[in-house]
């Protein structure tokens, strides 16, 4: 299904380049799978003002709180503890975006450079990056929401 618009929600599982001449992003959820006109870089944005700020605002607070340089997770809305992490610097064609709340295991692949995704729903997606990078954005992104909503009960 071709869309030309698009919210991330707590669904969202992964926002990937759609690979595609006229570019656009594939958006991986729980119960299918979209393309979208709109780039990666444009839907968190949207995603990012719909929750008060901009994407680079968001970026930026948790580069001050957290000392991150590279790969910043992004708390896309506080409301609903949404938080995508990159793969990659937001300008590489490579990107993607990831709801760490809804990964379930995460192990190397057989390609090199390639790591396999297991989600909530059974789910299994390649992503291209190192494991061992893919790991770290794991950890990154739990210990932002560990930190900043260890009060708060687990949004389901």
């Amino acid at each position: 299904m071709k869309k030309t618009i698009y919210q991330v929600s707590q669904e969202t599982m992964m926002l990937c380049p759609a690979l595609r001449p006229e570019g656009g992003t594939k958006v991986v959820e729980m119960e299918s799978t979209l393309l979208v006109d709109l780039e990666p870089k444009q839907i968190m944005e949207a995603g990012c003002l719909d929750g008060g700020s901009t994407l680079e605002g968001r970026a930026g607070a948790i580069r001050w709180r957290f000392r991150y340089k590279q790969r910043t997770p992004i708390l896309v809305r506080e409301r609903d503890a949404l938080l995508l992490f990159p793969t990659h610097g937001e300008a590489k064609w490579e990107n993607h975006w990831i709801n760490p709340r809804l990964v379930a295991a995460q192990e190397p692949s057989e390609r090199r450079g390639t790591s396999r995704l297991r989600f909530v729903n059974g789910a299994v997606h390649e992503v291209p990056v190192s494991s061992q990078t893919m790991e770290h954005q794991l950890y990154r992104a739990h210990s932002i929401l560990s930190s900043l909503f260890a009060d708060r009960p687990p949004v389901t």
